[in-house]
């Protein structure tokens, strides 16, 4: 049974960014801050009629009326509220992802947020639980257990370094990798190590060491194709939900998704690598089971990409919230006749 509490919706991309920050009070670049505002009602486009979405704090009604899906809020009634307006109520609360800062705002105003069964939930075992779980290390977890299911998929897998010295050490032997800080997302936290800035990698790692206690390492491969299979935790079990094939650019930031039906998606994989089956998608369940669905509710997406070489690595990256690959799969569901979806364009829903 669905909680009868009115849904709200909000839009915290810098999610990942605020859990690495260990504090109550994160606050993002002034870069990030104008990405939120410019993206307030993004969830307009995945949201349910006469629902809310929560705008960001320092943005006011009158301003959101010239952001970018005002259209899709009107259309949709959904009324878009501040922080004064919620003060001692309780919501069925969607945000992008959960973390402290969110929860710490929600609880200066005696917010109180409940589940699908009307059940009061708990905003520090939210915080704690996809702390953990949202950690990099979870893609080494689960590159074991794919392995156990799959056998050797012939991609590297990343290596977690506390130790400033054993990274540095590592990092020397190598002509290109990865570096990446324990919680970050959409190319944000990831150095590209390389000859011409081998001067400014020991001074990242030690300084996201001393941040968020380690880093992630992984040996760098050429892409030819990024893609993710996305999922919902319900009741302990996960749910596949589709696939979300996207573009990122030469420093790996987000740009866009490709709509089309899950078996378009799953030719233009196809075309790249013959290691995207129904057994894989099997294995990542009962692995997403095991290691993650009996302590999260909620969306995910399993980052993946294929090599030039048609390698599939299975897991480049958990992302333990919503996704660009959700909203693309529910713009898809609801009939967008578009081919292509970028964050801040129009969507054409007739």
């Amino acid at each position: 049974m669905m909680s009868n509490c009115e849904k709200l919706y909000i839009f915290n991309p810098d999610t990942d960014m605020a859990l690495g920050s260990n504090c109550r009070n994160y606050t993002p670049p002034i870069n990030i801050q104008s990405f939120i505002r410019k993206l307030a009602l993004l969830p307009a486009l995945y949201a349910k009629n006469d629902s809310s979405i929560l705008l960001p704090c320092g943005l006011n009604r009158f301003d959101a009326c010239n952001l970018a899906y005002y259209d899709v809020v009107k259309s949709k009634n959904i009324k878009l509220v501040i922080d004064d307006d919620l003060t001692n109520k309780s919501f069925y609360i969607i945000p992008w992802g959960w973390d402290e800062t969110l929860c710490n705002r929600l609880s200066r105003k005696g917010i109180i947020a409940v589940d699908t069964q009307n059940n009061i939930l708990d905003f520090n075992k939210l915080c704690r639980v996809r702390k953990e779980l949202s950690h990099r290390r979870i893609s080494i977890k689960i590159h074991k257990l794919l392995f156990h299911y799959l056998g050797d998929t012939g991609i590297k897998i990343p290596i977690e370094f506390s130790d400033s010295d054993a990274a540095l050490n590592w990092v020397a032997k190598k002509s290109g990798c990865y570096l990446k800080s324990p919680w970050s997302s959409s190319g944000k936290g990831i150095f590209h190590y390389c000859d011409s800035n081998k001067h400014l990698v020991e001074a990242w790692i030690n300084a996201t060491i001393k941040k968020q206690g380690s880093i992630m390492a992984e040996v760098g491969e050429l892409r030819a194709l990024d893609f993710a299979t996305e999922w919902i935790v319900k009741d302990a079990k996960a749910q596949y939900v589709g696939l979300s094939v996207f573009k990122v650019n030469e420093h790996g930031n987000y740009q866009g998704n490709y709509l089309a039906s899950e078996e378009e998606l799953t030719k233009i994989v196809a075309s790249y690598t013959d290691c995207f089956t129904p057994q894989l998608i099997d294995a990542l369940r009962q692995t997403i089971d095991e290691l993650i669905s009996p302590f999260y509710n909620g969306p995910l997406g399993v980052d993946m990409l294929v090599t030039k070489d048609g390698r599939l690595n299975p897991c480049v990256e958990v992302n333990l919230r919503n996704t660009m690959g959700h909203v693309a799969l529910s713009l898809c569901k609801q009939g967008v006749k578009d081919e292509y979806f970028e964050p801040g364009k129009f969507v054409n829903f007739k």
